[in-house]
């Protein structure tokens, strides 16, 4: 890695390149070599993740995507990469800020919505998170996968009924998908009534 000589935007330009011919490693090094000439050069940072991240190196790509949303406070896209890195490895307060800050700007943002009741529901602010849900279903009616979120966080508040009828909303704007039929058929299994699940 070079730690001197061109403008890292040139780097950066080559590691694109790289990217679109799916040289994943050459790519993380020129994007790598970017950051070292300017380290608040954020683009480059999100781009490195996301090279890394198609190299299979979640490790490598997490530091690189939270550090890129720290740099990048108006870019959505970084914010809920960041954020979403974030519920997944359990760091659910952090998720829940990211998705906030994407909220405040876009307040309409179904990605951003989804995020934060999943991090709410981690949290276990299951009623919040319910509401969140709801909310990001009045943006995205059609959205099968915001249902199918939406009565799991039922289905852990107790409020088997409403689960029900949730999932069963899931299978209906999905045109009967196969994932959608599973959710309905786990939530069967679980409340036991197993003809209905088969």
């Amino acid at each position: 890695i070079e730690r001197s000589g061109i403008d890292p935007r040139e780097s950066g330009q080559r590691g694109d390149e790289y990217m679109r011919q799916q040289k994943y490693a050459e790519a993380s090094i020129e994007y790598a070599n970017a950051v070292i000439r300017d380290a608040q050069f954020g683009e480059a940072r999100f781009k490195l993740g996301e090279a890394y991240y198609a190299a299979g190196n979640t490790r490598a790509a997490f530091p690189e995507f939270i550090r890129a949303a720290d740099l990048l406070k108006d870019d959505h896209e970084a914010q809920l990469r960041a954020g979403h890195l974030l519920l997944s490895g359990g760091f659910l307060e952090d998720a829940r800020a990211r998705a906030r800050t994407v909220l405040e700007k876009d307040p309409r943002n179904v990605t951003a919505l989804v995020l934060l009741g999943n991090a709410l529901a981690g949290l276990k602010s299951l009623d919040d998170a319910v509401l969140v849900m709801q909310r990001a279903i009045k943006v995205d009616p059609e959205g099968a996968g915001i249902y199918a979120n939406l009565a799991v966080f039922e289905m852990a508040r107790g409020d088997r009924a409403a689960a029900e009828t949730t999932f069963k909303k899931a299978v209906e704007v999905s045109g009967n998908a196969p994932a959608a039929q599973l959710g309905l058929g786990n939530f069967y299994l679980a409340v036991q009534r197993c003809a209905e699940a088969e």
